[in-house]
């Protein structure tokens, strides 16, 4: 990622719109964002940062506060930020969540992005979320990876090399992502209990098993199945048997029973004719009036006619008397209709009087209207006075809610917490400084009891090599002597027949000396010679170490000294009791930062609710005022209404209950008048009814007269059809006659009857043949002995069936061991696993470093590989950064000094040193966070503050440094008030302030 350009609107210090191209810089890789302190140098990296990320480069700054408080109102706070990445160029616009003077409503935050070339720029996305989202895919960097990795805030890159071993877990933590992890080590944890669970679960079921067919192994179930198998072939042997006895028992009952039914048969038919003989007078008797019911129907037609004559007189006879009753009564209501005309007629009188009744209430219809008028009146007086108090009670009600007092009473609460804030910051100050010495007299202590055992050890180790080099010299020195004793011996060895000595000359040798064969030869003196120079080195480079050791000793015994002369009492105090009054210090801080900041909008409340409480008070009082005036009205009115009231009847105080009342005399007078009309009608109805029923009197009478003489011809006609048929009088027919269908029932009776008679003698003798010759069985004890067949052949059944259950149970039950038991290894060798793996992640066994930790150590080794080398550079080959070894893969960081042969805490770093080891690891962290996003190439680095702890040497090798960086192509931006950095850096950002706001621009020299 590099930046092309930054336009920032309303913006921090910068008012109006300042617009960056940093093509301007052309060559130029290294350039310095020179300026006084508060010109707005951090500011541009915060306006990169927020356009990227939508927050500041430091995190320190919130989002509101991100405005400009010189800008016009109507200035809307804008980042516009163009940078490229490979080939693709992008453009980004972001405004912050602002509230512009004279808005009430914030203007939320919002982003867009754009692909942007030669052509039409091409939107990516919009919206906040999208475009966080956006960049992420871009860079492959969270906000505080990149500040780790592009933009070093101020101050904040010292962070690592100064933080705590958790400290540093923290931050390693979130800018390599490593939750995945916790949360594998919290899977395997998870997964290893689940499967010790399943375990155990697993060996409750198989003793649960064991328990439930009450043996205590598997071979004791498997030699119960062997003898249950031979049970079981007893048992069904047993069964076979019982079966065929049972078959034959009940192949006797069957032969048994069927001759028994043949001996039922005839006995059944024998008592069949003895009941045949025994019904022969019913039959007789059927057949006698099945005759006489015949001949009763020759009368049947001459009956009927003579019934239907004499039904028709009946009902003659019957209207006869009905219409005389009508007749008689038609003369009663006649009589009755005439009385009561005379009684209407005698109430004039009583029509009059409700007559004068209706017309002296149609009179009052002017009163009561001015009755009404008034009662309307009245009830808004009323309805306006309760409206009235309604509103009394709540603005009494908003005036209580107001609470003054309290508001008052927080107010000045937070006010003089606020006052606070300046003593407490001060002690804060002065605590932390104070923690801080204490931290490093700890430190130094350490390295002081390191120290002591270095030099302890460096004693004895020059000691022995003292002893070792005295050893090799003394060797060296009997070797030699050795070795010049037998160089007669050495030179006779060398001796030819002829040839002359080298010693003499001479060619004669009459007695050449002997060696011994222990001499050493020149080789061995060599070598015991190397031996003693190798002692030698080693002796003075042990003393070396040892003075230096000595030294290094009495260097951190100054230190300490000072320090505790320093600390004073506070030396002895243990370091929880000044991180707990650290703690209660910054406590008191952040809350009285909170209270200062809650001061003034209380004040603005408290001073709005006073106003409005003296509003409420005026508004009180006219309520009040109103209230007075409608009760007055309503007292006048009510005393109106009583009056008027006196004035008319009971009950009448409105035109519809006075219309009422006239509806109800007007109905009275018409039922008085209606009564008389009906009187009068009803008497002209009942004169009519009684000369209607006359006439049809006399109709019915002559009708009558002619139906008499018709009945007594055919009475004449039936008697003769009697005597004809043979009937003596008309009881004997009455007696002989059937209905048609009991004559046919009693005809097909007869006919049965001979049928039957002649089907039980064919049976009789067919079933006297069928038993001819035959013996009666003994049908009990045939079905006796089946019966205890089959009762022995139902018990070597279920014995059977018992033996083969419990076989199978028992088979069920080897097979269900068998199995459990395969799965009770099989979980057991993968829960043991699973264990050891969870314990070894978790780093309880083994070093006791947990996967997450051992995972960081190694992202922290890669970081000081390469910050080690850097530093070495700026360090002039003194400093190199190592990870302390502590033996359980802790973050401990220090640095293994050159000069010493000796590693330290990375506390211990003067001022310059610390920024050179902290720029060291900034940039190492930074190319070792870039290479896990994704291998993308950042092609920028911003590095804000730091150089002024430099002297001049050490400038020029930090300078020395980013040269390199801005050689491998990097942009490299220094973030500084440092005047000499103008003399080494050609290309600058200046940023001036004044009091309109800030500007800047770039600078090329």
């Amino acid at each position: 990622m590099r930046p092309r350009t930054l336009r920032l609107t309303a913006f921090g210090p910068y008012k109006d719109t300042l617009t960056l191209d940093f093509d301007d810089l052309g060559d130029h890789g290294l350039f310095l964002m020179h300026g006084p302190t508060g010109a707005g140098k951090t500011t541009l990296l915060d306006a990169m940062s927020f356009a990227l990320y939508g927050d500041a480069s430091g995190g320190e700054r919130e989002m509101r506060e991100l405005r400009s408080d010189l800008a016009p109102d109507s200035a809307v706070a804008r980042v516009e930020f163009e940078f490229t990445l490979g080939a693709d160029r992008f453009r980004i616009e972001r405004t912050p969540t602002q509230i512009r003077p004279g808005k009430k409503t914030p203007q939320q935050h919002a982003a867009s992005i754009w692909r942007v070339g030669t052509g039409e720029p091409a939107l990516l996305a919009t919206g906040v979320r999208e475009v966080d989202s956006c960049v992420y895919d871009l860079l492959g960097l969270k906000s505080e990876q990149f500040r780790q990795v592009v933009v070093l805030p101020q101050g904040q890159f010292r962070a690592l090399l100064t933080a705590s071993s958790q400290e540093r877990e923290d931050i390693l933590r979130a800018l390599f992502d490593t939750a995945a992890f916790l949360r594998l080590e919290e899977k395997l944890k998870e997964a290893s209990a689940q499967a010790q669970a399943d375990v155990d679960r697993n060996e409750r079921e198989l003793q649960g098993v064991l328990n439930a067919y009450g043996v205590d192994t598997l071979l004791a179930l498997e030699d119960r199945v062997t003898r249950q198998e031979e049970a079981v072939n007893t048992a069904t042997t047993r069964e076979r048997t019982a079966r065929e006895a049972w078959e034959a028992a009940r192949a006797a009952q069957d032969l048994a029973n069927a001759e028994a039914t043949l001996f039922e048969q005839y006995d059944d038919a024998v008592r069949q004719e003895r009941a045949v003989a025994a019904s022969a007078s019913e039959r007789d008797e059927r057949a006698r009036r099945l005759e006489a019911g015949r001949r009763a129907a020759q009368v049947a037609s001459a009956d009927g006619q003579r019934r239907r004559l004499l039904d028709d007189l009946v009902g003659i006879e019957s209207s006869h008397q009905s219409a005389d009753e009508a007749h008689r009564a038609a003369q009663g209501r006649r009589e009755a209709a005439r009385n009561a005309l005379n009684t209407e007629e005698g109430r004039n009188a009583e029509r009059a009087a409700a007559a004068g009744r209706r017309d002296e209430l149609r009179g009052l219809g002017h009163q009561v209207k001015r009755y009404e008028d008034v009662a309307q009146t009245l009830a808004r007086y009323e309805e306006d006075r309760r409206a009235i108090e309604g509103r009394r009670a709540r603005s009494a009600a908003a005036l209580n809610e107001l609470n003054l007092d309290a508001l008052g009473r927080e107010f000045t609460q937070a006010d003089e917490t606020a006052r606070t804030l300046p003593q407490l910051q001060d002690q804060l100050s002065r605590t932390r400084q104070l923690k801080d010495s204490r931290q490093r007299f700890d430190d130094v202590q350490q390295d002081l009891l390191r120290a002591v055992t270095a030099e302890d050890k460096a004693s004895r180790a020059a000691q022995d090599a003292e002893l070792n080099w005295m050893e090799a010299r003394d060797a060296h020195t009997k070797l030699r002597r050795h070795f010049l004793t037998q160089q007669a011996g050495l030179l006779a060895e060398e001796l030819t027949p002829g040839a002359p000595c080298r010693v003499c000359g001479s060619t004669d040798h009459p007695a050449p000396a002997s060696r011994s064969p222990e001499a050493p030869t020149q080789a061995d003196v060599d070598a015991a010679e190397q031996t003693e120079e190798a002692a030698a080195t080693a002796f003075r480079r042990a003393e070396t170490l040892k003075q230096t050791a000595h030294a290094a000793r009495r260097g951190l015994d100054g230190t300490l000294g000072e320090l505790r002369a320093q600390l004073g009492s506070t030396a002895d105090q243990p370091m929880s009791t000044l991180q707990a009054e650290l703690n209660d210090l910054q406590n008191a801080v952040k809350a009285a930062e909170r209270a200062a900041g809650a001061a003034q909008s209380l004040k603005e409340a408290y001073d709005a609710a006073l106003e409005q409480a003296e509003q409420l008070r005026l508004t009180l009082s006219e309520q009040e005022t109103e209230h007075t005036r409608l009760s007055g009205l309503i007292e006048s009115f009510q005393a109106q209404r009583a009056g008027l009231a006196q004035l008319l009847p009971p009950g009448v105080h409105s035109t519809s209950s006075l219309n009422d009342l006239i509806t109800q005399a007007e109905g009275e007078l018409q039922a008085l008048v209606t009564a008389f009309e009906n009187a009068r009608s009803v008497l002209e109805g009942a004169l009519q009814d009684e000369t209607t029923a006359l006439n049809a009197l006399n109709g019915v009478a002559g009708e009558l007269k002619a139906q008499r003489a018709a009945a007594q011809q055919v009475q004449a006609a039936f008697e003769e059809a009697l005597a004809t048929a043979g009937f003596s009088s008309e009881a004997a027919y009455q007696q002989a006659s059937l209905p048609e269908d009991h004559l046919r029932h009693l005809a097909d009776q007869v006919a049965a009857d001979s049928s039957a008679v002649t089907q039980v003698r064919d049976r009789l003798a067919q079933t006297q043949r069928a038993v001819d010759g035959r013996t009666r069985p003994d049908v009990g004890a045939a079905h006796q002995a089946f019966e205890a067949a089959d009762i022995t052949r139902t018990e070597a059944i279920k014995a059977a069936q018992d033996a083969r259950n419990a076989l199978a149970s028992w088979k069920g039950g080897v097979k269900k061991i068998t199995d459990l038991e395969i799965q009770h290894a099989d979980r057991t060798m993968a829960s043991q696993r699973l264990i050891a793996l969870a314990k070894a992640a978790r780093g309880t066994t083994g070093q006791r470093v947990s996967f997450h930790r051992y995972v960081l150590g190694t992202f922290l080794d890669e970081v000081l590989e390469l910050a080690s080398h850097r530093l070495r550079e700026m360090s002039r080959h003194r400093y190199e950064l190592r990870r302390a070894d502590d033996g359980k893969g802790g973050l401990e960081l220090e640095v293994f000094d050159h000069y010493t042969s000796r590693a330290r805490s990375a506390k211990s770093l003067s001022g310059g040193e610390s920024f050179q080891a902290a720029l060291s690891l900034a940039l190492g962290l930074a190319e070792v966070v870039q290479q896990q996003a994704g291998g993308r190439y950042l092609e920028t680095v911003f590095i804000d503050e730091g150089f002024g702890s430099l002297d001049p040497q050490a400038l020029d090798l930090a300078l020395d440094c980013l040269m390199d960086l801005q050689s491998s192509g990097r942009l490299v931006g220094v973030v500084s008030h440092v005047q000499e950095l103008q003399q080494h850096i050609q290309a600058r950002l200046e940023v001036t302030a004044g009091h309109g706001g800030s500007a800047a621009q770039f600078v090329v020299s």
